[in-house]
């Protein structure tokens, strides 16, 4: 009185049972073969470095140096946040606290590292610091077009002796912050930044300015971020989080600068995504935003605005005794 076959209900369980199966071990295999950074989460477990702060993704990271700029700006924005963060981290390290020359770097171009540098020198400057922001990224130089300024003088020059290096140095629009440009493009850049000149430099900076930070290469493409690491007091590497940075290439950027001796303070994580946002501002702010700020830094408005509706507390009440 009813059909034998097809038997939907057992059909349909075992179609369901092996799309599990297959989506399981799809998935497994996806898994298995991504190396990247996908979260703040894998950077200190996969360069075994603490993690000194994280900047997050920003519209504004189309554009070189936008993101400091932005920073500094708005001193109640995430960004700027996220510098004072890194700043804090860097200043009370036992293994940086007394250090006065930094080398920022990463394992590939375009993780960030010249927004992190110029950003980080301009947070130490805003902390009081006398600071010197160095170009020595002599094969594809930034800083000037960060800060909008000349590239004729610069570390380049000195190093080749036609000018004295007070003479390349500018000042920034950021109180107590100036900028070295690298001043050219040589052929030899490594050759440089190991002579000796180099070295003078580096005592004349450390003896001058309170905070000597200095934007270098990629570890992974040249040999000048290898060399600046062992002259130097501190490394900061930068990996970009989610879709630059693989676990393999943070390892091995971080062995290269501690084989010949240098020191690597710690990592900042760049352009981490909004799964990552409650990771790290989990504790304070309004969707991620500290303080009370919204996305631009600004006042969420009136005190029942900022308490999400509920009725602010007086400011004094009277209490008889």
């Amino acid at each position: 009185d009813r059909p034998v076959r097809p038997q939907k209900v057992r059909v349909v369980a075992v179609a369901c049972l092996l799309g599990l199966l297959l989506g399981g071990g799809l998935a497994f295999l996806v898994d298995l073969r991504d190396t990247s950074l996908r979260s703040i989460e894998d950077v200190e477990p996969a360069v075994g470095l603490p993690l000194l702060g994280a900047l997050p993704r920003s519209e504004h990271d189309g554009e070189i140096g936008a993101v400091a700029h932005w920073a500094n700006s708005h001193s109640r924005s995430v960004e700027a946040e996220a510098f004072r963060t890194i700043r804090t981290a860097v200043h009370f390290r036992r293994s940086t606290r007394e250090a006065r020359t930094f080398v920022v770097t990463g394992p590939n171009p375009g993780e960030g590292k010249t927004t992190i540098s110029a950003g980080l020198a301009a947070c130490f400057a805003q902390n009081g610091a006398k600071v010197l922001l160095v170009d020595a990224d002599l094969h594809n130089p930034c800083q000037h077009k960060v800060f909008s300024v000349s590239n004729e003088k610069g570390l380049v020059t000195h190093l080749v002796g036609d000018h004295d290096a007070k003479d390349g140095v500018v000042s920034t629009n950021v109180p107590n912050l100036d900028l070295l440009p690298a001043g050219g493009t040589p052929t030899n850049p490594a050759e440089l930044l190991s002579s000796e000149s180099f070295g003078q430099f580096l005592e004349w900076a450390s003896s001058h300015y309170d905070r000597v930070v200095i934007d270098s290469p990629p570890v992974l493409c040249v040999n000048d971020a290898v060399v600046l690491g062992t002259r130097t007091d501190s490394v900061i590497l930068v990996v970009r989080v989610g879709e630059k940075t693989t676990r393999r290439q943070a390892a091995e950027a971080v062995n290269a600068i501690t084989s010949v001796g240098g020191a690597v303070a710690g990592v900042v994580a760049n352009a981490f995504g909004r799964r990552d946002r409650s990771y790290y501002y989990s504790q304070y702010g309004y969707k991620g935003y500290p303080y009370g700020g919204d996305r631009n830094g600004n006042d969420r408005g009136t005190p029942e605005a900022r308490n999400d509706g509920r009725k602010a507390a007086p400011a004094h009440r009277s209490v008889k005794l």
